[in-house]
């Protein structure tokens, strides 16, 4: 399938042709490689699944699609990775609760992961010294009370709250391929609170909290987050959860004052033909002029040339280093600059993507 080729879809305003302007293409590519079409096509399906979204600025669908595509999250709905959130005429990338997830899983650093409801009748009983969880099972008469009791008398506190016909509550769990572990419950109330306190998003009502539909997943997501906060999350093997968490924090901000102007210029270099980007090959910070062997040749914290790097994985450690909010190290602007000189060489034909 050629790029002129991509789009057969009905034709729903400009937007099918917006996505199939060449340096649109392009920009997918240079992220995703031979897996371009298809993820294009997941976009475009993500849009015309959601009458609101097709109203959005194709520029802010480019924009949060280019996000999740950078982390390897799909948009499409069916894979519940990513969603296109339309917000007063913008998109906006949120990750779905699965995109975080996998997001976590893939660095290899857990057994298990796990996020799961509460109902009425279970009782969540918490260790009062390790803080790990434990979840008794509802009527079971006897059994269940004996067992409570016991718990009770090895230091175990009942954090369960409230009483209702529905899901009360949920428990997070993780466990770590160096034997970690950790748990978090949050009642139903508490997420909400916490929601209503750190969600820019959560009073909007076309939020996804205000959504029936995917409710139980912005809770279940919620209680994740909170999880995380015991997670290690140092080092380039979390560069695209650590993005994508602050991506998550700021769901539903609207891009303004100075925010608004970076993000605004990107999307016009985006739409720029990329022989018009030679700056790039001059990145500021490192002498005059960084070569691309040096670039190349430079180490990850794994000790992984990066040379010897996807694309994709230069942009996650690109976005993950942009999104630092303290003052770069030295090491760091190296890193910054050494990737912004290899993608450009990419992207232009000068280097090759690793095998």
């Amino acid at each position: 399938m050629n790029d002129s080729s991509l789009m057969t879809a009905p034709k729903p305003g400009g937007l099918v042709e917006f996505f199939k302007r060449p340096e649109v293409i392009q920009k997918f590519r240079s992220v995703l490689g031979n897996k371009t079409n298809a993820y294009v096509q997941s976009v475009l399906i993500a849009c015309t699944a959601n009458p609101d979204l097709m109203t959005c600025q194709p520029e802010s669908i480019l924009r949060s699609a280019l996000r999740a595509a950078s982390l390897e999250l799909s948009c499409d709905p069916a894979m519940k990775q990513a969603y296109l959130v339309p917000i007063k005429g913008k998109a906006e990338f949120w990750p779905h609760y699965l995109g975080l997830y996998n997001l976590a899983m893939r660095t290899g650093k857990y057994w298990l992961i796990n996020v799961t409801p509460v109902y009425a009748g279970q009782r969540v009983l918490q260790n009062s010294i390790t803080g790990m969880h434990y979840l008794t099972l509802a009527g079971i008469g006897l059994i269940e009370n004996d067992q409570v009791s016991k718990l009770l008398s090895k230091g175990y506190r009942d954090v369960t709250s409230g009483n209702t016909e529905t899901i009360i509550g949920y428990l997070g769990y993780f466990k770590t391929t160096k034997g970690f572990e950790k748990t978090v419950y949050m009642s139903i109330d508490e997420i909400h609170q916490h929601a209503s306190t750190f969600s820019p998003s959560y009073n909007n009502p076309k939020s996804l909290w205000n959504d029936k539909r995917h409710l139980p997943t912005m809770e279940m997501k919620t209680v994740l987050k909170e999880l995380m906060r015991w997670a290690d999350l140092s080092g380039d093997a979390n560069d695209a959860l650590r993005s994508a968490l602050d991506v998550d924090d700021r769901a539903g901000v609207e891009w303004t004052g100075i925010d608004e102007e970076v993000q605004e210029s990107e999307i016009e270099e985006v739409l720029q033909p990329q022989e018009a980007q030679p700056e790039i090959l001059q990145p500021a910070g490192v002498s005059d002029k960084m070569s691309l062997e040096f670039a190349e040749g430079i180490l990850s914290s794994d000790n992984i040339r990066y040379g010897d790097m996807a694309t994709t994985a230069l942009v996650n450690r690109l976005n993950g280093i942009s999104k630092t909010k303290r003052e770069l190290t030295e090491e760091q602007c190296l890193k910054r600059d050494a990737i912004k000189v290899i993608l450009a060489a990419r992207n232009d034909g000068t280097a090759k993507e690793p095998e």
